[in-house]
């Protein structure tokens, strides 16, 4: 799967996260079957790997087979324009020029290379390492690489780190992460292509980098939460840097690993990640309808499902009611309102979650997308379906079944099929299975033609309209101590 230059320098606010589940998955061969199905649809691939994270495996790629110090310019640095130079001069100045790095290559590489491999760095080695750290880092400033950061700036850190031994990964990885905070919060800030691409460092950032042989998992750098969340609730950052971060929270909460240096996540950080997006999802500057707005908070809800928490420790039901909130608010963007849900169905919900009410709103929300799909299908002059609606309903189905036989099993339990193995949930199988048959005919119908509408079937749509009134919930509280919603 190859890069798209977008997404590499951090222009498109797709999920870096989920694309390389996907890709993971696929070479493992551990997507459920209709997943796969999905997949390989010839007209509908494109746009499922758009859903699960834009198409690009940036936070899985594998590091080169060597390890490398940035690469020197080979061309000589551009003289900037006047226009250039007054823009440039509102920002903060670069940390590094070439000449800089030239004499770090010259004299202190081959020291850094050395001590990469190192098992048990002595004083002289970690401070090679520290130095070499500031020094890939520093280069992000460089106005001669600003065009490309991410081949010529993200990438060379992050297999830095990929190719150093598990000693000196964590002080190369901890050093890395200090001094992008220090960048991040210099006065005058740097560039936004500068800061968006440190962020995305950070999120790529991994304890284990992984393998295909033997298969061992990509596991995200734990110790980097602190300041993404710091970051994410930060209401003056760019929307597209905070989607990014809220994206590596995500992306923590799913793939940390009990027992790996760097990539484990304790009950309580994980708490305190899931109560950062809760709070976040619930302030002011992240609502409204702009598209930086709806992507953050997709993406914000997507990573608050990933934490798989459906209550606080102290037994606040804090974050299934954020998520419900969002799934029911009417004037909420339609694919956001999916994700809430699936973000629901991937928390380890207690015995006396309000099940039907879940289930009604995932069929009332696979409804409204359904007739969206429908008016571009049956619109006198024919256009493709309108893609928040298509996100939505494969978003439904992915609340009723994960993507991941790993995720569909337990400890996990993600989809609403699978919460029925939970303690005191057993007896919903009956409901949940009902709800899935009458959802699951109409993915499927918008999965098969998503690039040209047909008309999902009368039938089809009788039958969500049907079940929506049969099963109304008794009430409105995700949990008895919660709020009631609307």
């Amino acid at each position: 799967m190859t890069h798209s230059p977008d997404v590499r320098q951090g222009l498109c606010p797709a999920s870096l996260l989920r694309a390389g589940s996907v890709a993971s998955c696929l070479c493992q061969g551990r997507l459920t079957p209709l997943a796969q199905a999905m997949l390989h649809l010839s007209r509908f691939g494109l746009l499922l790997l758009l859903l699960l994270g834009g198409g690009v495996p940036a936070v899985y790629a594998q590091p080169a087979p060597d390890a490398e110090a940035p690469a020197a310019d080979e061309k000589a640095e551009e003289k900037p324009d006047a226009k250039a130079e007054e823009e440039d001069s509102k920002y903060a100045p670069p940390r590094l020029t070439a000449d800089e790095e030239k004499a770090w290559r010259r004299s202190s590489l081959i020291a850094f290379q050395n001590a990469q491999r190192a098992t048990a760095p002595n004083t002289a080695e970690t401070k090679a390492l520290t130095d070499g750290a500031k020094l890939f880092v520093n280069k992000f400033t460089m106005t001669s690489i600003r065009k490309d950061l991410w081949k010529s700036a993200v990438e060379p850190a992050k297999g830095a780190v990929n190719n150093a031994s598990p000693a000196t990964r964590s002080i190369l990885s901890a050093a890395m992460v200090k001094q992008v905070v220090e960048l991040l919060n210099e006065n005058p800030r740097h560039p936004p292509e500068v800061e968006l691409n440190l962020v995305l460092l950070v999120a790529n950032l991994n304890a284990q980098p992984g393998s295909t042989t033997p298969p061992t998992p990509m596991v995200p750098y734990t110790p980097a939460l602190q300041p993404l969340i710091d970051y994410v609730k930060d209401s003056t950052r760019l929307p597209q840097c905070r989607i990014h971060a809220a994206t590596a929270l995500g992306r923590i909460g799913r793939d940390a690993v009990v027992g790996v240096r760097d990539g484990d996540l304790s009950v309580v950080q994980r708490a305190a990640v899931a109560s950062a997006l809760a709070a976040t999802l619930t302030s002011t500057d992240v609502k409204g309808p702009k598209i930086g707005q709806v992507w953050l908070r997709w993406r914000l809800v997507e990573a608050l499902g990933n934490c798989g928490l459906a209550i606080e420790p102290t037994g606040t039901a804090t974050y299934i009611d954020a998520a419900m909130a969002i799934a029911t608010d009417p004037q909420e963007n339609l694919k956001v309102r999916a994700a809430a849900l699936r973000a629901v169905s991937q928390m380890n919900l207690p015995a006396n979650t309000n099940v039907p009410l879940i289930l009604s709103e995932i069929v009332k929300v696979t409804e409204l997308a359904a007739k969206n799909y429908n008016a571009s299908a049956l619109a006198k002059v024919k256009r493709p379906a309108d893609p928040d609606s298509s996100w939505a309903v494969l978003e439904c189905y992915l609340a009723f079944q994960p993507v991941t036989a790993q995720q569909a099993s337990a400890p996990r339990l993600w989809g609403m099929l699978n919460q029925t193995k939970r303690s005191g949930l057993g007896g919903y199988n009956a409901p949940i299975t009902a709800a899935f048959e009458v959802c699951y005919p109409v993915c499927n119908h918008v999965i098969n033609n998503a690039k040209t509408p047909v008309a999902i079937p009368k039938a089809q749509m009788d039958k969500l309209a049907e079940w929506i009134k049969a099963n109304p919930p008794a009430d409105r509280k995700p949990t008895p101590a919660g709020a009631a919603l609307p």
